[in-house]
């Protein structure tokens, strides 16, 4: 049997969706005050939901006997934290990842004491949601600047 090769269609060769006069129609649609407003219920009315799952992976991240479960955690609070709210414990929970995913592509193990330092300060933001933001941008900034230094002195 022969090997079929790919075939390869240009791009104005696929079949429009839409005519044009309907997609300027959708975008008036999706660019007016009345579809904002509905996004806004829509996305208003998912808060609970998000904080109820951001919640359990809070649990979840305390309750973490290992990186793995830790960077787990992490990776579903950082998706959480915008929709529930919190975002926070969001920003600060990003560093984490970022610093995790990092330590695994360089193959070396993660700083036990920076990934707890991290974990508090989630735990923090999150219990502590007004001192959080207030804080936020400064811890933030001093967990970046470590993680930097971090994977810096792995790298030399």
């Amino acid at each position: 049997m022969e090997k079929k090769s790919a075939q390869l269609i240009q791009p104005d060769g696929y079949p429009q969706m839409m005519s044009r006069q309907d997609a300027a129609h959708a975008m008036r649609v999706l660019r007016s005050a009345q579809t904002s407003v509905k996004a806004q219920v829509v996305m208003e009315s998912f808060v609970p939901a998000a904080r109820t799952g951001m919640m359990a992976q809070v649990a979840a991240l305390e309750a973490a006997d290992d990186i793995a479960e830790i960077s787990l955690a992490a990776h579903e609070i950082r998706g959480l934290a915008e929709p529930a709210g919190l975002r926070a414990a969001g920003r600060i929970t990003d560093v984490l990842c970022r610093y995790l995913d990092e330590t695994q592509v360089q193959g070396r193990a993660a700083d036990k004491a920076v990934v707890q330092l991290h974990v508090s300060a989630i735990l923090r933001a999150t219990h502590a949601e007004d001192e959080g933001r207030a804080n936020c941008d400064a811890i933030v900034s001093q967990l970046n600047q470590l993680v930097g230094r971090k994977l810096a002195e792995r790298i030399a």
